[in-house]
This record gives structure tokens, sequence and C-alpha cells, in this order.
């Protein structure tokens, strides 16, 4: 027993060594394995991380617990949980924590000579980046700061203490003592100094991938081993009881995972993780290509096959070829020359993969020749038939006097008959009756000819009385041709007139022929129809001769159920809002309104054909439906406004439940009285927009079929309107089933019928479309949706040398700002375009926008103000700045107009010109013009806006130019005032005009 001498002793000899211990403690430095010298920061790799990672763990500011980062397991990357200890380090210094460990942070190391036994807290536990969510590694919140304390003599997690000896980490430790008894030299004691304890190691685990980075969609394949551990436990993006050792598949991968791996043993439990990242997933695409573009079908058969190649690119699954309605034809992610039956006359092929259509490829299908399509098969024709044209009358004379003799002839051919039953039938429009037989004959194919006397009656079939002496009237002259099985017709209109016209008003009426005016009126002698101006073809020419730039809306011709025309109650409710845009465009100065003939509300307004049970007679027209379509159009003329009259709407062709869908169609066979043709639907898809359905130019070419129908609406539409001189006609809207042979045909058609002017419109609202069939003559297109894209649009169509617009369709433009509809309006007149409008929903959804037509007014005004020769003027974007936003019309030389859309400086390049010009600034909003200094041409000039614009009008005129015809100004005054008034200025503008441009310019 030791005496307590000795007991004080012990005492102070243990305190020596643990203040010895301590003093150790506090006098070494850093346990980092190097120097850090450079500025780290998130992101890096370097090894000098490496040493800041073991820099801070040994100081307490722990970068991760368990796996990369952690004690011992210190990598040389900068990531998120080495920033966070940065920051804790900084914060505890008293730095600016930004996580960069530069010259501030290193100068702090110098300092270091403490280890503190004290807690260091930290901002975020670890595994933590915010104090949002939870840690990846321990699984606790991150909204709260985390207390790392360690045991005494401890500052990390590995190892012993040297005051207590016990394990850092906290475990409980294992100590096996061995005994050996000592030697009899050694006295006997028992062995007690023999005793040595071994302590039982903690598991230690390591995972790995063969990869750390693959594909989308691929896999990679894990491998781990672990010492001194009995069971091991797979969390993150794996699950389950694992062996201590082995390897394992990840199976496909969309997304980067994150694999860890626990074990434990006697000595406890150990953590480690690894981790794959996926790269980004793959765009996938295809192609469908065919062998040929069409197919022809063999008699007695119903389709004609063509090879189909398609392959996917990056496949989401396995792709599928399909054709209407969700037909599959083949699997596959690719195929080589597969054979595809296509049906008469067309049909559309689809490649799908994950529900995503990748390509698609439309394959027509005709029948062989000498066969015709019966609805099911391609037969044998039995006849050809015959065709018959009129040669006169003309096509362009379009009425005859009371008591004239009417000499008419046709041409008559048939390639397989000799004997034809040829007939003349005269009627007049509304009656309603037989036509009058007026001659008939059996001869050979060749000329048919006869005449009547325009007077006096005659008597039809059924013994009815034909009045040929109703002046104003409107006759119909058809010929028939009969060759034993098909009965072939064509008709020509005209009115008949009375000799006492006197053109007294200055216009052209519908009872007046250019003779009547006797040389006394100017609009009588131009022919007094819209026309195509010859000296710049892009653009039409009133009756008068004058060039036109359009500009105003579009709606349906509704008329009232009840007969009512309209209720003109200005701006307020009306049975239909085609009037109150006439008399609103009235009012703002616009010239232009775009007018379809589809059915629009079949429910409140009539139709073209009589309706009997609710049936439409398509051998029948309702009359009142006319005369009020009429009514609209001498309401336009009367408000001096251009009709562009669309004939056919597509939109009556397709699906869909409002009342102007194919449901309600006349065109559709199950609205019909009886049977006059085929079901047009013929892929029961619920609408009849494409080739082969109400496109069927067979059927249009031989006037057999809905093409007869088609023809017979055509000739009605030149009946009632081919002798106003304020229209001009479109085949239809939004032909977009139509084809290039099916528009040709229509417009041939018209053609022989009618010398006013035609249009296409069967384009899309952002591509193609930039060409028409030769027989129109000209091209409008539904605007895309912002205004970039309208002056590209615009561009592509200026060099195409035929008159061509935009309407705005779309639901980008139609929402578009008051500011950007004025824009595209000014694109579209500097890019060369005939007009602008024809589809707005302005007076559909937006109420009135008074804003937009006092915009549009603005520029009709600023067109007439300065006598701006547009006509005679071309694109020429590229003289401007900006030339992207900017557009330039001109005249080189000459005239120079310039669209500014917000620059507040341009400069504008006249080095081709010479002389000088007169300046003139014109704010497109307010319609205020600002006078500006003269320049001179030979170099490039720069312009500033004027005060308190948003986009601006650049107006230049060569001084040398000076006495350019003016716009035809009293021609358009004329369309506003009273004739008497129109008269005296023009004959006061006759005699003193030339004196006055003289003395003060145009």
């Amino acid at each position: 027993m030791p005496t307590p001498k000795t007991s004080k002793s012990e005492l102070w000899l243990k305190i020596a060594i643990l203040t010895m211990l301590l003093f150790l403690g506090v006098s070494s430095v850093s346990a980092v394995d190097g120097s850090i010298t450079k500025t780290l920061r998130y992101g890096m790799k370097d090894t000098q991380v490496k040493y800041l990672q073991q820099f801070l763990n040994e100081k307490g500011y722990i970068v991760s617990r368990i796996g990369a980062g952690s004690v011992g397991l210190e990598t040389t990357y900068f990531g998120k949980a080495t920033d966070t200890a940065v920051k804790a380090y900084q914060r505890a210094k008293g730095l600016v924590a930004d996580g960069i460990f530069g010259t501030k942070s290193r100068a702090s190391l110098s300092g270091i000579m403490t280890y503190y036994p004290t807690p260091v807290v930290t901002n975020y536990p670890a595994g933590c980046i915010s104090n949002s969510g939870y840690s990846a590694f321990t699984g606790l919140a991150c909204n709260r700061s985390t207390i790392t304390t360690y045991p005494t003599g401890c500052s990390s997690t590995l190892g012993f203490s040297a005051v207590t000896g016990r394990k850092c980490d906290g475990t409980v430790q294992t100590t096996t003592f061995t005994t050996s008894s000592g030697s009899k030299k050694s006295g006997g004691g028992g062995g007690g100094g023999g005793s040595t304890p071994t302590p039982t190691p903690a598991p230690t685990i390591s995972i790995s991938t063969n990869s750390t980075s693959v594909s989308y969609n691929n896999s990679a394949t894990l491998t781990w081993s672990a010492t001194n551990a009995t069971s091991c436990t797979a969390n993150g993006a794996w699950s389950g009881t694992k062996a201590t050792s082995g390897t394992e598949s990840t199976g496909s991968l969309t997304s980067t995972k994150i694999y860890t791996l626990t074990c434990s043993g006697v000595g406890g439990s150990t953590s480690n993780s690894a981790a794959v990242t996926v790269e980004t997933q793959p765009v996938m695409s295809g192609t469908l290509t065919s062998s040929a573009p069409s197919c022809t079908i063999v008699s007695g058969s119903s389709s004609c096959n063509v090879n189909f190649t398609w392959t996917t690119t990056n496949p989401q699954a396995v792709s599928t070829v399909t054709k209407p309605t969700n037909v599959n034809v083949a699997n596959g992610n690719t195929g080589t020359n597969v054979s595809f039956a296509v049906k008469y006359n067309s049909e559309t092929f689809y490649l799908y993969n994950n529900s995503q259509l990748l390509a698609q490829s439309t394959i027509t299908a005709n029948c062989v020749s000498g066969t015709v399509w019966n609805g099911s098969i391609c037969a044998l024709s039995q006849n050809i038939s015959p065709t018959v044209s009129i040669t006169s009358p003309a096509s362009n004379v379009t009425s005859f006097s009371l008591n004239s003799t009417l000499n008419f002839s046709g041409t008559i051919s048939d390639p397989d008959s000799s004997s034809l039953v040829v007939s003349w039938y005269i009627d007049r429009m509304g009656d309603n009756i037989e036509s009058a037989l007026i001659k008939e004959s059996t001869q050979t194919p060749g000329v048919s000819s006869g005449s009547i006397t325009m007077s006096g009656t005659k008597i039809n079939t059924d013994t009815q009385n034909i009045s040929l002496q109703d002046v104003g009237a409107t006759y119909n002259l058809t010929i028939k041709v009969f060759d034993s099985v098909n009965v072939i017709e064509t008709t020509r209109s005209f009115v008949l007139v009375g000799v006492t016209a006197t053109c007294s008003d200055g216009i052209k009426n519908q009872n007046e022929v250019d003779t009547d005016c006797g040389g006394n009126c100017a609009a009588c002698a131009a022919g007094g129809k819209i026309s195509i101006y010859p000296n710049n073809p892009r653009y039409f020419q009133s009756a008068s001769g004058t060039p036109m730039f359009l500009l105003g809306y579009y709606n349906w011709a509704c008329v009232h159920p009840d007969g009512t025309i309209d209720h003109f109650e200005p701006y307020g409710y009306m049975t239909s809002t085609y009037a109150n845009m006439i008399q609103k465009s009235q009012d703002y100065g616009l010239n232009y309104i775009r007018i379809s003939l589809g059915i629009n509300k079949i429910n409140t307004c009539r139709a073209a054909f009589a309706y009997v049970s609710g049936k439409a007679d398509l051998d029948q027209w309702d009359t009142v439906y006319w005369n009020g379509f009429k009514y609209y159009l001498d309401l336009a003329k009367q408000k001096g406004l251009i009709v562009h009259i669309t004939i056919f709407d597509a939109v009556d062709f397709r699906g869909g439940s409002e009342d102007y869908r194919w449901v309600n169609s006349y065109w559709n066979v199950d609205n019909q009285k009886q049977s006059y043709y085929g079901d047009l639907d013929i892929n029961n898809n619920g609408y009849a927009d494409q080739a082969g359905e109400f496109y069927r130019v067979s059927d249009f070419n031989n006037n057999v079929g809905v093409g007869k129908y088609q023809r017979k609406f055509i000739d009605k539409v030149i009946q009632e309107t081919g002798n106003y001189d304020n229209v001009f006609y479109e085949i239809g809207n939004e032909l977009l089933g139509s084809t290039t042979e099916w528009n040709y045909a229509v417009a041939s058609y018209i053609k022989s019928k009618t010398d006013i002017p035609i249009t296409e419109n069967s384009c899309d609202k952002k591509s193609g479309c930039l060409a028409k069939a030769s027989s129109t003559d000209g091209l409008t297109k539904h605007t895309p949706d912002t205004m970039s894209e309208v002056k590209t649009s615009v561009g592509e169509l200026s060099g195409l040398g035929y008159p061509f617009m935009q309407d705005p369709d779309g639901s980008g433009i139609m929402a578009a700002s008051s500011n950007d509809l004025r824009a595209a309006a000014w694109y579209s007149f500097t890019g060369g375009a005939f007009g602008w409008g024809g589809f707005t929903e302005d007076f559909w959804i937006n109420n009135v926008r008074t804003d937009v037509l006092r915009y549009y007014g603005n520029l009709i005004k600023f067109i007439e103000q300065t006598g701006a020769p547009f006509w005679d003027m071309f694109p020429n974007h590229n003289l401007v700045s900006n030339s992207g936003v900017n557009s330039v019309l001109s005249k080189t030389n000459n005239y120079y107009l310039v669209y500014v859309k917000s620059d507040s400086q341009i400069t504008l390049n006249l080095a081709q010109a010479s002389g000088t010009f007169t300046v003139k600034l014109y704010n497109p909003a307010t319609g205020v013009f600002t006078d500006s200094s003269n320049v001179q041409g030979g170099s490039t000039i720069t312009i500033n806006k004027p005060l308190g614009a948003t986009d601006w009008v650049l107006h230049l005129k060569s001084t040398a130019n000076a006495t350019n015809t003016p716009w035809n100004t009293f021609a358009e005054i004329n369309k506003r005032v009273s004739s008497n008034l129109a008269n005296a200025l023009t004959a006061f503008w006759s005699a003193f005009g030339a004196f006055l441009v003289g003395v003060f310019g145009d």
C-alpha cells in the first residue's frame, strides 16, 4: 500500500504529464499535411483543397461526417460541404463569410496556435448548404445549427483520447486482456504487469462504380467491400440488406444518383457513398420518307402501294407508323422499303415515338388512265363526258340592253361520241321555275349558235312565261350537251339594262354600260372594274384607274333569318357586325373590307342555299340572303370601301362544334334535302378539308358531283356581284387542304366568267405559301404571331411580282397591342404589300378598338396628304440603319419613305441620289407632320426622331420632282362627298391645278 508521500508524488507526476500533453497540444501547429498558398474557392480541384479540408476537420469545422471530405477521406475537390466549412471558419475568425479561402483567410492561419476544446458552432449541419431541407449524409434537418463537440483529448472522431483513453467517435471500446503469469524471478506478484488491451477496429468500406458518369438511360456497376463488418445496409439511391462485398447494376438511369452503404461490426458502424452522374437526355428525332410522292391505283382496286423508309434517332420507346384514324401500319425504330397501302385519293402517314410526332408524309393515289373512282374502287370508264364552253357572249360582257339581239354560240367536243343533243336555255334569276328552251339540235362535236331578242316573254316547258324585258334583272344563258350518258352544261350571266342611263353621278352603276356615259364619265370610260395596275403588278387599281393600298377588316356575310338586313343604330347592336364595320371604316378613313360567304352562324344567319324542313336544297337559292348580301355591297360602295369577296370558306369543311363547322355545313350530305353527290368525308374523320374530299379536281373540271355545285355557287356569286365596280374575289378563306391543281381549276373557271381579279388564301401562318396557282392574280396569307415575323414574311413575298398582302390571324397577332398592329400595317405598306387586314378579332372579342381604327386611318391619310407614289416605289430596306427592324420604300433619286419602329436616330444611305430633298417627319400614332431641314443626296444622312413619337416615318421627296402627279386626291374625295361637289372640285383642279402646283408645289 503506498504511503501518503508516495501518493502525493505520483499525483504531481500525473499532473505534470497532463500539463505537458496540454502544452504539446497548445504548441503544435495545424495537422495539415502541406502549405496553403493559393486562393481556393467553390468548384476548384487542387491538392491544396485536400490540405484545407484536413485543416478544417482537425480544427472542428467538419467538412463531412461520412464519405468524401470526412476525416481520413479528404479530397482535392472544393464542393458545397467545403464551402460551408470555410464559411463557418471565416465567421469564427471575424472574416467575411464568402466561402473563398483567400489572402485574409490564409493570414489567419499564422495566428492559430491554440486548440479550441470548446464546441464550434457552424451555420449549417454537415451535408447542408442552406437552412432548407435535410442533410444528404445524416438525414437531420438543415434548419438548425449543429454543435460539434469532441470528447476530452480528441480533435476529431478518429483514434483515442490522449487524456481518457476512450474512442474519439464516442462508441464503447471493447478491450481484450491477455494475462501472463510472472516468472519466479519476478517475485510471484501474479502477472499484473502482463495485461495488454487490444482495441477492436471499426468497419471500413470501399465502394465505387465502374463509371462515375453515364449516358442517359444507361447503367453503371457498383462494387463494394467491407472489413471488420458483419452486416451492411443500403440507402440513398438503393436499399435493402447487402453482403459485406459484392457487385450490383444500377439499372437504367435518367438522373444523378448517390449510393450509400452502411456496415456494422463489433467495432461500430461506418458509411461510405459513391455517386453516378447522368448526362442530359438526348434529343429524339426521326425521318419518314417515301419512294414516290404518288402512286396509281389499278382498275378494280381501291389502293396502291408505296415503299417507305424510316429512322429514329435517340428513341425513347419503339416507334410506330400510323395513318388516320389511329391505324398502326408498322412498328420499329427503323424500316427500309416497307410497302404501305395508300387509299384513293391521298393518305398521310405519321411516325410516332413515345406519343411524340417525329415525321409525316402525304401520298396521293389516283386512278389509272381509263378508270374513274366510283366511291369504292377505280372502275373502267363507261363514257368520256363531252366538254362545252360559251364563246359568245364573251366572258367580259356582263350586260345587254333592252330590245337588243343576243347572239350566242358555244364550242362542244367529245372524243367518244359523234351524236350530241345540244340545247340552249334562258332564265331570269330569282324566278325559281324551269328555264325556257330557245334552241335545240342534234349534231356532231363543233359549234352551236343562235340568237334571241331581249324583249317580250318566252314560254318554258311548263308553259310559264319568262320575261325577257325586266331591266335590272340578271339572266342566265345556259348550254347543255347530252351524249346519251352524261349531261354537261355551262352558264353565262348578264344584266338587262335600259338605254336611258345618264351616268350623271359620275359612277358606273349596275344598270349602266360604258356607252351610256357618252364620254362624260371618267369612271365608265376606265372600264368600271377593279384590275391589276399595269405599271406595277404588285398593286390593284380602282375602277377609276387609281393604284390602291387597302386597309381594313373582315367578317362573314350574315343576313337575319326574318329578312331584316340590319339594325343600323350607330355603333350599337346590329344583326351583323359587317354594317358596323363599314360605318366605322368610313368614319376613320379606311378603304377595305373582306367578307366571307361561308355558313357563319347557321342558326342565326340565312344561308346562300334555300332550306326546306331544315335541310339545304342545293337546287334552290335563298333570295333573301342574296338580296341582303347585295345590300352590304351597296352600303360599302356608298361608304367608299373596296370589298374583297372570299367565295368558299374552309372553316365550313373542318371539324368542331361551332355553328360554322362541317357538322352544320350545307356542303355536308347529312344536312342536305336529297343526295346531290356522295359523302365528301371519305376518311370518316368529321371534316372534308382535304384533297379528294371537298377539293376534287376531276369533279370540278367535269362539272359533276360536288364540282357541279361548286361551279353553280361560283356562277351565282358572279351573277350577283360581277357588275359592282368596288369588288374583287378570293377563291376561299384558309383553303389549307386544297391543292394547286384545284386552285388552278377554280380560278381558271372564274376567269372564264369575269375579268375581276381573284386571289387565293391557302396559306399556313408561318411558312410556305410563297407561290400561287398560275391562274390566280394574287396571294393573301395569314400573318405570323409577332411583329418581327410580319416584317420577315412581307420580305419573303415582296419579290414575287404579283399582289400580296397579310391579314392578322394568329393568337399572338390578334392579342397584340394597338401599337404593334400599327407597326404591322406600316411594315406591310413599306414592304410593298397591296394592303393589310382582312382578318381580325377587334370586332369580335376586343370590342371596337378605336385607337387601332385611328392608326389605320392615319396611314391612309398619310398616303393621301403626301401623294407618295407608292405604286412606283419598291422595298429597299438595306438603305436604312437597323434594317432588320426598320423599312424603306423608295424610288431612287426621287422619293423615300422610311418606317422606324423605335430608334431615336437613324442613318439613310443617299449615296445613289443627287440634289435636294425636302424632309417631313410623321408620327403615325397622332397623324402629325413635323417639317425638318432639307438634305442633300450623295451621302449617308442622319435623322433624329420627332419629339414625342414612339415609332415614326421619314418622308423624303426630291425638289427636282415637285410636280409629281398627286395620288388622285379628288378621286378619293369623290367617294366621300356628294357628286356635285366632287365634279366641281374636279373641274376646278382641271382649270387651276397646274398653276397651283407651280406656285405651291403638290
